[in-house]
């Protein structure tokens, strides 16, 4: 995900810089985060450790999207280990 950012953060496609700073330039545009997660990082004990999104939520409104919303599963890995038992 990282590597993919890195790519598309480009000066004048996604991005321009002005006197007052960057501005984003993907204004009007939607973006949806869709993820997987082994365990539940939404709430609880575990919450500090989610990045993904958050980061994603960063470069989003660097890039100046109108809309980023996310569609998390969670639990995957402690559902596999209640089915296995």
């Amino acid at each position: 995900m990282k590597t993919y950012l890195d790519a598309v953060a480009v000066s004048g496609k996604t991005f321009k810089y002005s006197k007052e700073g960057s501005i984003g330039l993907l204004t009007g545009k939607k973006a949806l985060h869709i993820q997987a997660r082994g365990d539940i990082y939404s709430e609880g004990s575990e919450a500090y450790r989610e990045m993904g999104h958050l980061y994603l939520e960063v470069m989003m409104e660097f890039f100046g999207t109108s809309s980023f919303e996310g569609i998390f599963i969670e639990a995957t890995t402690s559902f596999q280990k209640r089915h296995k038992k």
